[in-house]
């Protein structure tokens, strides 16, 4: 887990920097190098072939799973760099944007290696949540409040059916294993076929998935577009993959 163990590290030094005095100035390069030192270290693990499950049933890592996230970190380094012109160092995002972009990617890096439900939602969920912040971050668009908040109920109602229909694999097949789902999908039963229904449901929603994109052009105009290219190129892939 050295990449997510990197990433952790970066978000502390962060927050620590945004309290200093005339600091601000760190905060982009600080993220910079841990993004990439993340995406060097998974590229390093997937070159020396590492294969390992630090939580077995819910976390684990092969070499095509750490060139996955090495592939997804290292996309975020431009999506950084653009940031330098919408959140300049007198800007007040200055250093809340590299500090919730790096929370956002924390998040992202659990998603190729789930192998539990559990692992999955927290994965989404921590990915999503600092996302509705960023978008905020463009406030002196007038319309950023109203994109924040229409992702915020959408997402939520995307989380809330992705759980209902976890639920009901769950009480199917008696797994939180990612593998439930494919049991679930062979069963005949009205009520498991309806889990698996609303989990895919739920995935098209956080991925805006046609014909669930709607909310996607109106949050996107609200937000920067440092924040829109994050949110329709990296969220969306890690959902997908």
């Amino acid at each position: 887990m050295l990449p997510e163990h990197l990433l952790l590290g970066g978000l502390v030094l962060l927050i620590v920097v945004s309290m200093v005095r005339g600091a601000r100035a760190l905060a982009q390069p600080l993220a910079l190098g841990v993004i990439g030192a993340a995406a060097a270290a998974a590229f390093w693990l997937a070159a020396s072939g590492l294969t390992s499950e630090p939580f077995p049933g819910h976390f684990s890592v092969s070499p095509v799973v750490l060139v996955v996230k090495g592939a997804l970190l290292a996309l975020a380094l431009p999506v950084l760099l653009m940031g330098r012109y919408d959140f300049a160092d007198d800007h007040a995002g200055a250093v809340e944007f590299p500090t919730l972009l790096v929370a956002s990617l924390y998040g992202l890096s659990l998603l190729p290696s789930a192998t539990s439900f559990l692992v999955l939602f927290l994965g989404l969920e921590m990915m999503s949540i600092p996302v509705y912040a960023l978008i905020v971050l463009a406030f002196r668009r007038p319309q950023s409040a109203e994109s924040a908040l229409k992702y915020l109920v959408l997402s939520g109602a995307a989380t809330a059916t992705l759980l209902m229909g976890l639920s009901l694999i769950y009480g199917a097949t008696g797994a939180m294993s990612l593998s439930a789902f494919a049991l679930a999908a062979g069963q005949t039963d009205l009520l498991v076929k309806t889990g698996v229904v609303l989990v895919l449901l739920a995935l098209f929603l956080k991925a805006a998935v046609v014909p669930f994109h709607a909310w996607a052009p109106d949050t996107y105009e609200g937000a920067s577009v440092t924040v829109t290219a994050y949110m329709a190129t990296l969220s969306k892939a890690a959902v997908l993959l």
